[in-house]
């Protein structure tokens, strides 16, 4: 009895010959051996934190996740499983990982969801106002707010530096501010004249 050792290609099918003899006749034929890669393939995540362009959608590369993925074989393509994230999807995932035999496995994560876009701003025009009996007058933040808009958040928090005003006051510098859910801060500003007219 004869024992060797062979050198085979996983998951391919390699045909080798053998040749035995007895010192007077041989005999030759050929076995076919196919070895199979099912193990050894381990995906591990590690939580990223990633910025959101100014379209509120993120992306996360990755090989940014891999935190030390292996495999037998070696590995063929790593790829996040929601290919269209958003602000407002921060929270678990999955990271998956496939090896060059087809084998896949996977493992959770969590993103973390970063903003430093500051959200667009524009008051209204320059603007008269009246006093009243009182010989006092007040404007609405909405009412000097043209327009606004965030990339991640429609819930932006509106300040002005005056709302209310009165008969000392001529013309005033009134700056506006719009301020979203990671502090990123827009100004704008306008001018808002007071008239007596009672």
């Amino acid at each position: 009895e004869t024992t060797a050792t062979i050198n085979v290609i996983p998951a391919q099918t390699t045909t080798y010959y053998v040749t035995t003899t007895d010192g007077i006749s041989s005999c030759t034929n050929s076995i076919n051996i196919r070895v199979l890669d099912t193990l050894g393939l381990d995906a591990i995540a590690q939580n990223v934190s990633a910025y959101a362009d100014s379209t509120g959608r993120v992306y996360v590369n990755p090989t940014d996740v891999n935190n030390g993925s292996s495999a037998v074989c070696g590995i063929d393509n790593m790829w996040i499983g929601d290919t269209a994230i958003y602000c407002v999807d921060a929270g678990d995932f999955w990271f998956f990982a496939e090896d060059v035999n087809g084998n896949i496995d996977s493992a959770q994560f969590t993103l973390t969801i970063l903003d430093s876009i500051k959200p667009t701003l524009a008051s209204v025009s320059d603007t008269i106002i009246y006093l009243d009996a009182n010989g006092e007058a007040a404007v609405s933040i909405n009412s000097i707010v043209a327009s606004s808009n965030d990339n991640c958040t429609s819930m932006l928090t509106f300040t002005a530096s005056d709302t209310t005003f009165d008969c000392t006051d001529d013309t005033v510098l009134v700056t506006l501010s719009a301020r979203d859910e990671s502090g990123n801060v827009s100004y704008d500003s306008l001018l808002i004249t007071i008239l007596d007219t009672i």
